[in-house]
């Protein structure tokens, strides 16, 4: 059985990792990658997403998400983890052929979901800001998603 996924990640070095084995996974088809603040900027979240696309060959999309929390104030990227740009000591070129779906990740997310009633997975691996904008403009997707993964948590929050 395939698995189809929307990965919403803010791409650090461990979120690098986690689309990687991802696109890689023969019970996966990796529908898109919704980019979201965290490990790194919105900026470099999405400019690292097309990144590991467009060296991969990933035939996913990609659509940039939510820069910020919607409540707290943001508190800045996990620079002294994953460095300046989210990949560590790895800089992707900064032109890339790589795009950006032009929909918000959120509206993205609706659109799949709606698209593919009952077979799609979302899994979020950052901030869940994605997913609650998701929900708040459109409340009957819960109903659509197939399952929601989290791999959620934190430390001194």
């Amino acid at each position: 059985m395939i698995n189809k996924i929307i990965l919403d990640t803010d791409p650090g070095i461990d979120d690098a990792m986690a689309i990687l084995f991802a696109q890689a996974h023969p019970a996966i088809e990796l529908k898109a990658i919704t980019t979201v603040y965290g490990n790194a900027t919105i900026d470099n979240a999405t400019h690292n997403a097309l990144f590991l696309k467009q060296k991969y060959g990933f035939s996913a999309d990609v659509a940039k998400g939510a820069a910020k929390p919607i409540v707290r104030p943001p508190v800045g990227p996990t620079v002294v983890v994953h460095g300046e740009t989210g990949f560590g000591d790895v800089h992707a070129p900064k032109a890339l052929t790589a795009q950006a779906d032009p929909r918000p990740a959120y509206q993205y997310i609706i659109d799949a979901v709606n698209a593919e009633p009952g077979e799609i997975t979302l899994v979020a691996v950052g901030p869940l800001t994605n997913l609650a904008l998701a929900l708040e403009a459109e409340p009957e997707i819960v109903s659509l998603v197939k399952e929601v993964v989290v791999m959620g948590g934190g430390i001194w929050c």
